[in-house]
């Protein structure tokens, strides 16, 4: 953690900047023309986050990735947005994360899109996606399924 001055009723108040990261290595995906638009958000929570990690290297375009956290003490739907290495730079917020949260519970893949980053305001605004790749996965079960029993497609005919 990083501590940053911040000026408090005329002096400054120590505020602990958090570095973390967290493996997201089973929710990359990449955005692929199917994937269905959900909604626009913004990154709750950028203020007690060390952005100076994700500094020049967060632009308009780049892919970040959710990740659930039911064991959040403050929301048990939480869900984290995090660069492409695992930087956690926030949450979606409260107010707006049952979709998701429910989404990812069933196994789904969302992701987000950097739709505009203004550092100096801690302003970070987002476009949330579903994958196609759960459709994709799902068909490739049903093929190899076939292929493996090709009886269960003709009894259906």
């Amino acid at each position: 953690m990083r501590l940053l001055g911040k000026r408090v009723n005329g002096g400054f108040e120590d505020i602990k900047k958090e570095i973390r990261y967290v493996d997201i290595k089973k929710q990359i995906v990449k955005p692929h023309v199917k994937d269905v638009y959900l909604f626009s958000t913004y990154v709750a929570g950028l203020f007690y986050r060390d952005m100076s990690v994700v500094h020049n290297h967060l632009d308009e375009g780049d892919i970040l990735y959710l990740k659930r956290e039911p064991e959040n003490q403050y929301d048990k739907n939480a869900i984290m947005v995090t660069t492409e290495d695992g930087y956690v730079l926030g949450y979606i917020p409260k107010k707006e994360n049952s979709l998701s949260q429910r989404l990812l519970d069933a196994g789904k893949y969302l992701y987000a899109i950097v739709d505009e980053f203004l550092e100096d305001s801690n302003k970070l605004d987002i476009d949330l996606y579903l994958s196609y790749r759960d459709v994709m996965e799902n068909t490739n079960e049903v093929v190899s399924m076939l292929i493996e029993n090709p009886s269960t497609y003709k009894s259906k005919m």
